[in-house]
């Protein structure tokens, strides 16, 4: 048995050794080769074995194209030559801008890349277009479309309305008003629809704003009248001799006059500064009075002279006038006495 399975194999590779060289003498050729990116063309693909010379051809795959290199290969000797072909992928360009978006495109736009949509700030998508994939026809799918956020109705307030009740979009904004002159807005007068869908800032409200007349002791207003609005204003000044400490303007506010009310106060009397009067009376002038031997001179001046034995009285009275030849005089009566009183 043993012996039987023995010649049974040996007559096997007999005939396949003969076989190969049977063909190989002829020149055929089995399966071509095969390669990335590439096939063998349709009417080749069926056939196993080819005669010496056959030349076939390649194609790229689905989603590629050729770049460069012969599509064929040849069977010589037994042995296909090697090919050349080079494939890659087919591109399908940028894709279409999206208005007010665009497209995340990290994979590329060549065959088989996927792109994402994304919207700007303050829109979203509005169809289920979301992203879009490159295949042989192109590009899959529309262009999305990105509509701003709808922010909705705005919110309503006491004695007042918004211009615009619905349907309010992205960075559209909303005017309010009060519903009569009776009334004053505090706040904002306009809002916007913001990216995430809110209205910012918060809504104004319509109040009646009222301030009662300000009194500050030892004062006068010097401006501003009722009746006193929301940021109406007032400006008050201390009576003579009181000084002011504090603001002089006041403004009606929400909650009242602001800032504080002043106050004034007496100013110290010790501290007010006086200037003595200057006297226009002119001072008396003194009268000089000369002791020499008895002698008799006569001194004659602007108003008086006096002319007595052994004494000389030279009076200047309120409004004299000393005339150059008295002065004169005057100094040669009082020489000669001083020097006999240190001699």
């Amino acid at each position: 048995m043993f012996g039987f399975k023995r010649l049974f194999y040996g007559i096997c590779c007999f005939v396949f050794v003969c076989v190969t060289f049977e063909v190989n003498a002829n020149g055929q050729c089995s399966k071509p080769n095969t390669y990335p990116n590439v096939i063998l063309a349709p009417q080749y693909s069926q056939e196993n074995n080819f005669r010496n010379g056959t030349k076939v051809t390649y194609e790229c795959i689905l989603g590629y194209i050729p770049t460069s290199g012969s599509k064929s290969s040849t069977c010589q000797d037994g042995k296909w030559s090697n090919l050349t072909l080079e494939c890659q992928k087919k591109p399908c360009g940028s894709p279409p801008d999206i208005i007010n978006g665009r497209y995340n495109i990290s994979e590329g736009t060549d065959f088989g890349a996927t792109i994402y949509a994304i919207c700007n700030e303050g829109y979203v998508l509005a169809n289920q277009n979301k992203y879009r994939v490159c295949e042989v026809s192109g590009w899959t799918g529309h262009n999305p479309v990105c509509e701003a956020v709808n922010c909705g109705e705005p919110p309503s307030i006491l004695n007042g309305m918004p211009d615009k009740d619905s349907d309010i979009r992205y960075q559209e904004a909303v005017e309010y008003t009060c519903n009569n002159d009776s009334y004053t807005l505090i706040g904002p007068s306009f809002i916007m629809c913001a990216a995430d869908g809110s209205f910012t800032p918060a809504p104004p409200n319509c109040t009646v704003v009222r301030c009662p007349e300000p009194f500050i002791a030892n004062s006068k207003r010097v401006q501003g009248s009722p009746p006193y609005k929301y940021e109406s204003f007032v400006v008050f000044e201390c009576k003579k001799g009181y000084k002011m400490t504090g603001a002089d303007r006041l403004t009606c506010d929400v909650n009242g006059w602001t800032p504080s009310f002043p106050t004034c106060s007496e100013v110290n009397p010790t501290t007010w500064k006086t200037t003595p009067a200057t006297s226009t009376t002119p001072t008396p002038r003194s009268t000089v009075h000369v002791s020499q031997p008895p002698t008799t001179r006569k001194v004659t001046t602007s108003k008086t002279a006096v002319t007595t034995r052994g004494t000389t009285h030279v009076s200047r009275g309120k409004g004299a006038n000393i005339t150059p030849h008295a002065l004169s005089v005057a100094v040669g009566l009082l020489f000669p006495a001083i020097l006999e009183r240190f001699l």
